[in-house]
């Protein structure tokens, strides 16, 4: 056969050649007006056969011959072995997709037909990819935790040859995966012109699961505090149904309640538990398995309790005595597990302040305030009224901003900006953009963002939040904010005027090293100690909310009250395929000398782990990935409080691959298609080598081609053509 592959387009070949002839022919005038009584028609025709030659190279003339096939080209087999292949939704009754992919490979006419074409590789896959053996697929079964698609994908490519003589890939699968895209290995095979045939089993599954999850996965309390743990349920498959849910403590229920989902088939639900002693303490929600539920695993999830059982040591400043300072240390000092010093100022030179202890207090007429670094590291958070800088000196800059990003101290502006005119010492440590006018009875207003934070997880537990905010009395004195810093986070706002004017910031947090502040630009928060009338039940909110703000300080930090260290998981909740990772603190103590002693323990299992120190003051350890329960990661410290520390995690399978059982077609659809491949159906199998032969025609595949004018016998035609045409103008005296 022959074809021609111009190197341009044909168009312009020719006006290519017809420039050169008309080139040719001028220069055959020239000659003749030299020599008048002659034409020179022989090198004419000499110049036109070059042309020919060049037209001839660029119009690129190829012989195509045909490719001896080889009768065993490598094909590879992936059959899908995970979880989701057990669904029993096939066209064979009784049978899992799994099951009929194992009847199909082992139909003798099948195994026969593929066997006599091509070099055959067996592998399954689910997470991981591993061979198998035909004849041991009755061995097999369907239990993978998860689908990577596109690594299988990509270690079946690399079984392959890098040349044309393979035959493809064999995808036999749901199409359900579970971790990364398939797309980077279908553009390996693309590229490497490997085909991939997908055979898809499966249909839509109606899938029936219920699962639990919480807003967070540790929470901090004061001991003997009054607390609610939160959780929600998930759910499909069970419309209208209610559910029994259990609130469990080392393994015993303690507390039951049948509930009832919303329109968005959700189910929200808290318990109120009494905060027991210091330490940590695991309460587990629970829901009963339900009939046809497709996974049950996934019924039940924890929520760790960190109980501050030492005093929390708390400085409030203030310069500008207000009654909303006067209610805050009234609540303060009454807590049994808060230790307070409040300062005031009353003019120049004039303090008060009130000491509380151990639920005694006396009042004193001296400054209080801390003078040194040592002084003011001995509390946990620091609460800044108006005009503090009559407190703190520019020498005292670095003491306060150490408390906060080193020490890991909270601080809270508690009555908006706290200096009257600038203060940078103060000013770099806010979370908001101060304007200059102030605002009169304002309302508060929270951004839909901002409901379901953790200050707020105590406050809205008897109504809906914007019932709530309709019994809050009106904020007076607020000033104007013109933004928030870039990395600072909004929980309150006023409401938006009739004008569109834009929102004033009343409550802001940023985090500043390993510490936070907190701007309250709230004015009247005093009247919240009173009882609402519309509701009875909704008291004292001003208590709540300042304990819950407390709280969460708290919470977040790397070090409780009374502590020099701490122990942190990345997270409480890993999978059996992701690795612990820990960190260790320390402030205060001298690094030559501390020896953290590490140990994991579980059921049958106990190791010991040597921590890396990163820098002075912390310490890292990874390990894992381990086996799936529950286990204590213990810390024993030679120096420093607490002696001994205990943190648990816990190790789950990835109920993924349970959340959708329904057969995906369109990718597996996307994946022969993106390859140049197609899909196949159970039939289409046995047929695949003819398949694989239509397939490489159509590609070109079976083919060579030879560029003809690629040959020393055109290039030396070429030069005896030159060569003669030069010899005759010489001759005819036109050189």
């Amino acid at each position: 056969m022959w074809d021609i592959q111009p190197f341009y387009d044909l168009k312009l070949i020719a006006i290519i050649g017809l420039v050169l002839t008309g080139l040719a022919v001028l220069q055959m005038i020239q000659e003749h007006k030299i020599k008048k009584s002659r034409r020179y028609y022989s090198t004419l025709i000499l110049r036109i056969m070059l042309i020919i030659a060049v037209l001839f190279i660029l119009i690129n003339p190829v012989k195509i011959a045909p490719l001896p096939e080889s009768k065993h080209q490598k094909l590879v087999v992936l059959l899908d072995q995970s979880a989701s292949m057990a669904t029993t939704d096939t066209d064979i009754k009784l049978d899992s997709r799994f099951k009929t992919a194992c009847k199909l490979l082992s139909n003798p006419e099948v195994h026969d037909s593929l066997e006599s074409e091509f070099t055959m590789i067996y592998k399954t896959f689910d997470r991981n990819v591993t061979n198998f053996n035909p004849g041991t697929l009755n061995t097999k079964a369907p239990d993978g935790l998860g689908t990577n698609l596109n690594n299988a994908l990509l270690q079946a490519i690399s079984e392959l040859d890098n040349t044309r003589d393979n035959a493809g890939i064999l995808l036999i699968s749901d199409g359900r995966w579970t971790k990364e895209k398939p797309f980077s290995a279908t553009q390996m095979a693309l590229a490497r012109e490997i085909p991939i045939w997908t055979l898809c089993i499966g249909k839509k599954v109606d899938r029936q699961d219920v699962w639990l999850s919480t807003p967070a996965e540790e929470m901090l309390a004061f001991s003997n505090d009054k607390v609610i743990l939160n959780a929600v349920i998930h759910q499909t498959g069970y419309p209208k149904k209610g559910f029994k849910l259990d609130l469990l403590k080392d393994g015993k229920i303690i507390d039951s309640k049948s509930v009832m989902p919303d329109s968005n088939k959700i189910i929200k639900a808290g318990f109120k538990v009494t905060a027991p002693q210091k330490g940590e303490h695991c309460y587990t929600f629970r829901v009963p398995s339900q009939p046809g539920e497709a996974y049950t695993q996934n019924n039940s999830q924890t929520v760790y309790l960190r109980v501050v059982g030492e005093k929390v040591k708390i400085l409030l400043v203030e310069g500008q005595p207000h009654w909303d300072t006067k209610f805050l240390v009234q609540t303060l000092k009454q807590h049994p597990r808060v230790d307070l010093t409040a300062v005031y100022r009353l003019g120049s030179n004039r303090y008060s302040a009130v000491v509380s202890k151990q639920g005694k207090f006396k009042r004193k007429t001296s400054n209080l305030f801390p003078e040194t670094k040592k002084e003011m590291f001995e509390y946990d958070i620091l609460i800044l009224g108006r005009e503090c800088e009559t407190f703190i000196s520019k020498k005292f800059e670095d003491i306060i901003t150490a408390f906060v990003s080193k020490q890991g101290g909270g601080l809270v502006f508690s009555r908006g900006k706290p200096y009257s005119s600038k203060f940078y010492a103060l000013a770099k440590l806010e979370p908001v953009i101060w304007g200059n006018s102030m605002q009169q009875n304002v309302n508060i207003m929270f951004p839909e963002s901002a409901l379901y934070h953790p200050v707020f997880r105590n406050i809205f537990t008897s109504q809906a939040p914007d019932k709530w905010v309709e019994q809050m009395p009106e904020l007076s004195g607020i000033r104007q904010t013109k933004g928030k810093k870039p990395l600072a986070h909004t929980l309150i706002t006023t409401r938006p005027g009739p004008d569109n004017a834009e929102q004033t910031i009343l409550m802001a947090y940023q985090r500043y090293g390993q510490g936070k502040s907190v701007t309250l630009n709230m004015n009247g928060m005093w009247q919240w100690a009173f009882q609402l009338q519309k509701d009875k039940t909704n008291t004292l909110q001003f208590e709540r909310f300042w304990m819950s703000l407390l709280r969460w300080l708290l919470e977040e930090t790397d070090f409780l009250p009374g502590t020099d260290i701490s122990l942190r998981s990345a997270k409480r909740y890993y999978t059996d395929e992701q690795k612990i990772r820990l960190a260790i603190m320390t402030r205060g103590l001298p690094s030559e000398t501390y020896l953290p002693r590490l140990t994991v323990q579980g059921e049958d299992f106990n190791q010991s782990i040597e921590p890396i120190k990163k820098k002075p003051n912390l310490y890292t350890a990874i390990i894992g990935p381990l086996a799936p329960g529950t286990y204590d990661i213990v810390l024993n410290n030679n120096i420093g409080a607490p002696e001994t520390i205990t943190t648990k995690i816990n190790i789950v399978p990835p109920g993924i691959e349970f959340r959708n059982l329904s057969a995906n077609p369109e990718i597996m659809e996307h994946i022969a298609k993106t390859t140049n491949a197609r899909t196949l159906s159970a039939n289409d199998i046995v047929k695949l080598p003819k398949i694989v032969h239509k397939w490489k025609i159509a590609q070109q595949m079976t083919t060579q081609k030879k560029d003809i004018w690629d040959h020393w016998a055109l290039l030396a035609i070429m030069l005896a053509f030159m060569g003669i045409e030069w010899f005759l103008r010489r001759k005819k005296g036109l050189l």
